[in-house]
């Protein structure tokens, strides 16, 4: 009996509907807009808030970033001067540090006999063993010690493919970037970085060949400051960043010598931050803002609450007329409840198929 029932009311609910069919079909459109646009704007908030969050130590890693003072006010880098890392390793040996130097739209020849030549935008760094150990690479062939030797040099899969056409073959060929005299053999071939990583480590080869064979840039001058040139440290949980701030605040007064009334300061800078602060940039393709994803969240909770207020006054509407039927079912013995279930089951349909059609635009 109770399934002959609820199939009644299911019938019923589908006549209803196809009867009214004006007024389904703008409460089905406006709720499914609605809800493909609030799922879209979930989607972009989940993603924008899950960068770098693959790392195991997502929590634990600074950046060692830049303020500046001068008449026109504070000026912020993610960058810090070359000679920076070799005093933090000093006063700080408890701690790991790591460094990377960003280079942009470099020129990779393949040496061979071909000699490809490939044009690289994004994603060549110069680093060393501890970065891709605290930045957790996942190799495929090698490992992160291969930066040792300063004329090797890793690179990801997607590129040692586009490269040999294989990853398993590029282990052992030679790389030259932008003509040096100094070329670079294939030591290991590490996973794909996800798309939601500010680092998105393509091609890296070692920091200390960078130093060796590279004269252009000051590696002993504490005045020059490029926001490629980035440190990075791993605290353990729990530690006190203010008081490492307050004591990098004076980090180049005490070693500066080249210029001792600098107003230059250092400070760490969480990871979690910094995908969110583009006062420094982003290594990866950009940069977000939370007070963007907090407005983007409440124009999606303004959609969603205007199609409930749609759906609402069109269903007072379609009320009226039913009035009629409502009556003729108390008549016929209808109780309160089974009317009530009949207008649930109705709602409930439009906002499954609502539901279907956002999906699919979203």
């Amino acid at each position: 009996k109770s399934i002959a029932m609820i199939k009644n009311y299911f019938k019923t609910a589908f006549r209803n509907l196809l009867r009214n069919r004006k007024h389904a079909t703008l409460n089905i459109l406006g709720l499914g807009v609605a809800m493909a646009a609030c799922i879209i704007v979930f989607l972009v908030i989940q993603y924008e808030t899950s960068y770098d969050k693959h790392l195991r130590g997502y929590d634990s890693i600074y950046q060692i970033v830049t303020k500046d003072k001068d008449a026109d006010g504070e000026h912020f880098s993610g960058g810090v001067p070359f000679p920076v890392i070799k005093f933090l390793r000093q006063d700080y040996p408890q701690y790991q540090f790591a460094e990377l130097m960003q280079n942009y739209g470099v020129q990779v020849t393949v040496v061979g006999a071909e000699n490809k030549k490939f044009r690289e935008e994004n994603g060549v760094f110069y680093g060393d063993a501890d970065l891709l150990k605290m930045f957790e690479l996942r190799f495929l062939t090698g490992n992160a010690d291969v930066l040792k030797d300063v004329n090797s040099t890793a690179i990801s899969r997607s590129l040692a493919e586009k490269y040999f056409g294989n990853w398993k073959e590029a282990v052992g060929k030679t790389l030259n970037i932008d003509n040096s005299e100094f070329p670079l053999q294939v030591a290991s071939v590490f996973e794909d970085e996800p798309a939601n990583s500010d680092f998105p480590f393509q091609l890296v080869s070692s920091y200390e060949g960078f130093v060796a064979h590279d004269k252009t840039w000051p590696f002993t001058d504490w005045g020059s400051n490029t926001s490629s040139h980035q440190v990075f440290v791993k605290l353990p949980r729990g530690t006190d960043t203010k008081e490492m701030d307050r004591q990098l605040a004076l980090f180049e007064k005490k070693y500066n010598t080249q210029k001792k009334e600098t107003t230059r300061e250092h400070f760490v800078h969480a990871l979690q931050n910094i995908h969110f602060d583009e006062r420094f940039g982003s290594n990866g393709d950009h940069s977000s803002s939370k007070t963007s994803l907090y407005t983007l969240a409440f124009i999606g909770l303004l959609i969603i609450m205007m199609a409930c207020i749609n759906f609402v006054n069109l269903s007072t509407a379609l009320a009226v007329t039913r009035s009629k039927e409502v009556g003729i079912r108390k008549v016929m013995g209808s109780s309160k409840a089974q009317l009530s279930m009949q207008v649930l089951i109705e709602t409930s349909a439009v906002v499954i198929v609502s539901a279907i059609i956002a999906i699919v635009l979203a």
